[in-house]
Parts: C-alpha cells; sequence; structure tokens
C-alpha cells in the first residue's frame, strides 16, 4: 500500500539509480520548501533533486492507472477542467535536522471546485487530538512499542466516488510537464490529493473490522483489537488510530508490530 517517495540526488552512483543526500551541508538544511516550480527550479543545488522526485511522482501516478488522456477538443462542453501543480516539500531528520528526501506530490487545484456540482462531501472523521496524547501517554506507563505509518500516495487506493459534472473530473498538466502537447487534458480516473472528496473516500474501517478490530469509544478513527482471537494471529493487543493517511500504533510486543505491518501495507 505504499511505495518510497523519491529525493533527489546529489551525487550519484554511476553504477545506481539510487538518490543520495548524504553531502548535504547544514547550509541546505536552512532552506525552505519552494512554493511554485519556477522557485523549485531557480536552487542550482536542489534542481536535479526535484527534477528527480517529480519524474517518479509522476510515473507512478500514471504506472497506477490514475489518469486516461483524453484531447481537449473531444471532452464535453460542460465538462468542468480543473488545474493542477506541484507541491515541494523537504523532509528532515527529526533528531539531527539533516535533509533526508525531497518530496513531490501532483495535487488537484480543487479550490475551484463547487460543492453540489463537482463534489458531494468533503468530511472524513479523524481522530481528536487528545486522542494523540493518550496513546502516547499509556504507551510510555505501559512500556508499549509506539510506531507510526504515513501511507504515501493514499488517495489513489481508495475507491473512486462517482461525482462531478457528467461523473468525470478533468485537469491540465501540471507546470513543466512536456510528456504531452498542448491541448490534452487527463481524467482523473482514482482520487489524487486536492480533490475535495479524497479524505472521505479513504476508508479504512472496513479493512480494519474484517481483521477482528473495534472502534474505540466514539472515534470511529481509532481501532483496537485484543490479543489471540479467533484468528490467533496477533499475540498481544493492538491499538490503531488514524488521521487521513497517518497511522498511530502502539501494541507490547515489537513481533506482533511487524507482523501488523507486514499485513496493512500488503
Amino acid at each position: 500500500m505504499t511505495r518510497v517517495w523519491a529525493a533527489g540526488v546529489m551525487t550519484r552512483d554511476p553504477h545506481s539509480t539510487k538518490l543520495n543526500v548524504e553531502h548535504m551541508s547544514m547550509e541546505d538544511t536552512l532552506e525552505g520548501d519552494p512554493t511554485t516550480r519556477k522557485q523549485a527550479m531557480k536552487h542550482k543545488r536542489f534542481q536535479d533533486f526535484w527534477l528527480e522526485a517529480k519524474h517518479l511522482e509522476w510515473k507512478g501516478l500514471w504506472e497506477r492507472g490514475c489518469f486516461k488522456k483524453w484531447k481537449l477538443e473531444d471532452v464535453l462542453g460542460d465538462d468542468c477542467v480543473f488545474g493542477s501543480s506541484y507541491h515541494y516539500k523537504i523532509k528532515h531528520c527529526i533528531k539531527t535536522g539533516k535533509i533526508t528526501k525531497f518530496k513531490v506530490r501532483m495535487v488537484v487545484q480543487g479550490h475551484k471546485m463547487q460543492e453540489g456540482v463537482d463534489f458531494e462531501d468533503s468530511f472524513a472523521p479523524v481522530q481528536h487530538t487528545t486522542v494523540g496524547r493518550l496513546k502516547m501517554s499509556t504507551a510510555a506507563a505501559d512500556n508499549l512499542h509506539l510506531h507510526s505509518i504515513n501511507m504515501t500516495q493514499a488517495f489513489i487506493q481508495a475507491d473512486k466516488i462517482s461525482e462531478g459534472v457528467n461523473w468525470c473530473t478533468f485537469i491540465t498538466p501540471p507546470p513543466g510537464c512536456k510528456e504531452d502537447k498542448e491541448g490534452v487534458v487527463y481524467e482523473v480516473l482514482l482520487q489524487l490529493y486536492g480533490i475535495l472528496s479524497s479524505a472521505l473516500a479513504l476508508t479504512l474501517d472496513s479493512w480494519f473490522k474484517e481483521k477482528g478490530f473495534s472502534s474505540v469509544g466514539f472515534e470511529d478513527s481509532v481501532w483496537s483489537r485484543p490479543a489471540g482471537g479467533r484468528r490467533r494471529r496477533y499475540a498481544s493487543r493492538i491499538t490503531v488510530s488514524a488521521h487521513i493517511n497517518d497511522l498511530l500504533m502502539a501494541m507490547a510486543d515489537l513481533k506482533v508490530m511487524r507482523l501488523f505491518k507486514q499485513d496493512f501495507l500488503s
């Protein structure tokens, strides 16, 4: 369910295509996130990083079947065509502050969508902030292992919600996209970041219920599973909370933690 986000290359191993950010200076770690493609490309030391990350993001979306190519002249007159853009994010190590990777995400400009026309609802249940603090306090008090998972490209794993004019959503290629000539648009076949209903489409509740979990109290995004159970696959109690695509898990047995991660990410 996940893929590793790309990071650009400061120095390349001629025998490998892996990305390397080990040789950055402390000056580089102070750089902020670019807000536009023009700003990202202006930074000479980071340019190759952003280009590589953008390439892998765009390639991954096509490989997962997110788009269908259309000529603009073939789109119906009342179809809405939205813009798209890339968002740039520099990820840092929490302990050292060093840059760990360069993250690029293709985003639909959903701020121009109209409720009732382009989407019906955008609400998605998320945990309260007190739940996260309570889980960390409980984990510290009971000596539990506390791990997190970030589901990258999470929304495209959700079921597509049929909405929009003529039940279709179209976008123009993002800035800097040289794969196609002018007059080409893409029909969005899966939920993407920027589409206002994407968080609603990403429903984890059914998966957890199939695995023997139950909701905790009134929280629709917190689940718990006792040790053992009819499947007897997990030897310790598991508690999981989700904030859209970020999961926080607590359990006593580290082997169970690894097993649960394997099941969830498979």
